[in-house]
């Protein structure tokens, strides 16, 4: 995830839901328990949400905050799913250090990426998007792949 964060501009979000219910299907096939997540997370997910509901609801609240709530609560939710859920526990163990180390790999392309993009001036960014050497690139570019190797 984070090696193609580094070079997407706007996919992050849509990978990690395909992933994520290409996750939550093949764990509700092969366990349906394991793919309920862990209760207090889904109770303290669902005062969230009631919390949510209740202030997006008051008149007060603006059309476009009303609009982008439902989206964000099932991003949270899909997130929080994917941390809480039991599916670890019907990967065997080889299974999840292979993900460990594919996971370590993007990072390490991520981060080596990033690094280049940051200290040697843009020059993928560049090479891609034909920008000439005289526009600055602004740092500000960065900002979702930094978050997605944090």
């Amino acid at each position: 995830m984070p090696a193609l964060a580094a070079v997407s501009k706007q996919s992050m979000a849509a990978v990690f839901v395909v992933l994520a219910a290409a996750l939550a299907v093949s764990t509700w096939r092969a366990d349906r328990h394991a793919a309920l997540p862990w209760r207090p997370v889904g109770l303290l997910f669902a005062g969230y949400a009631l919390f949510v509901a209740v202030t997006h609801a008051l008149p007060l609240a603006c059309p476009a905050c009303r609009a982008g709530a439902a989206p964000n609560l099932a991003m949270l939710a899909l997130v929080l799913w994917v941390a809480a859920a039991g599916w670890p526990a019907l990967v065997d163990r080889r299974g999840l250090d292979r993900i460990a180390d594919w996971a370590f790999a993007g990072l390490a392309t991520g981060g080596g990426l990033l690094l280049i993009e940051l200290l040697l001036d843009a020059p993928v960014h560049r090479a891609w998007s034909a920008v000439p050497r005289e526009v600055t690139v602004d740092l500000a570019r960065y900002n979702r792949p930094v978050s997605a190797i944090l």
